[in-house]
């Protein structure tokens, strides 16, 4: 399977915890523990881009760094300045405004973005997308509620769907709005998934 980001070409895909750097709840050690206790190999106020070593940077004091050690360095200190209670937790605020359907799974997320991501986003595999699990009763008749509005379409484990969604065909992407929405099944099954259609189209498949 392609990575993500070939099969998502020109889509904000957020990973949470590093291009938000809000959503860490200090699980993992702290900077104080790690990051602060060394004397960087630089000055990282002066770094500059190094083409001739690849994707690294080149200190003030002449070595390299590689850009992944680089953004771990600043992950750490944003992790600390989130303990401290130095920035808020608005990765959920910051993922409605820019209307995110693709983000990365992290085990530095705060338990309010958690929350948020189990409510909103449905994993498919090496990334999350916008959708929910939904469990209708035996009358088939459920209301479920978006969050972040983008096309969606609802798919089932068991099969084609047949029935209504706020009074339209079920069948195909629908473009749903913010807020609550009402489904009908027509023959009722136990778990639907409501999905972002792009990742349908793109041949992922909801883990159930």
């Amino acid at each position: 399977m392609d990575a993500p980001e070939d099969r998502f070409t020109g889509v904000r895909v957020a990973g949470i915890a590093g291009v938000l750097g809000v959503g860490l709840d200090g699980q993992r050690p702290s900077a104080v523990e790690t990051n602060q206790s060394k004397k960087s190999p630089g000055h990282l106020g002066h770094a500059q881009p190094d083409p001739s070593r690849g994707n690294s940077v080149r200190c003030e004091g002449g070595n390299n760094i590689s850009v992944a050690t680089l953004l771990l360095c600043f992950e750490q200190i944003t992790r600390e300045r989130v303990r401290r209670g130095e920035l808020p937790d608005d990765a959920p605020e910051r993922l409605v405004a820019a209307r995110t359907p693709v983000a990365v799974q992290s085990n530095w997320l705060t338990p309010a973005t958690t929350q948020f991501m189990e409510h909103n986003y449905i994993s498919i595999g090496s990334v999350l997308v916008l959708g929910k699990r939904i469990f209708p009763p035996p009358d088939g008749h459920v209301q479920f509620e978006i969050v972040i509005p983008e096309k969606y379409t609802i798919i089932s484990r068991s099969g084609p769907l047949s029935g209504a969604l706020d009074g339209t065909n079920l069948n195909g992407p629908h473009d749903l709005s913010a807020g609550v929405h009402q489904l009908i099944l027509n023959s009722p099954v136990d778990v639907v998934a409501v999905v972002w259609s792009r990742a349908i189209e793109k041949g992922y498949s909801m883990q159930y």
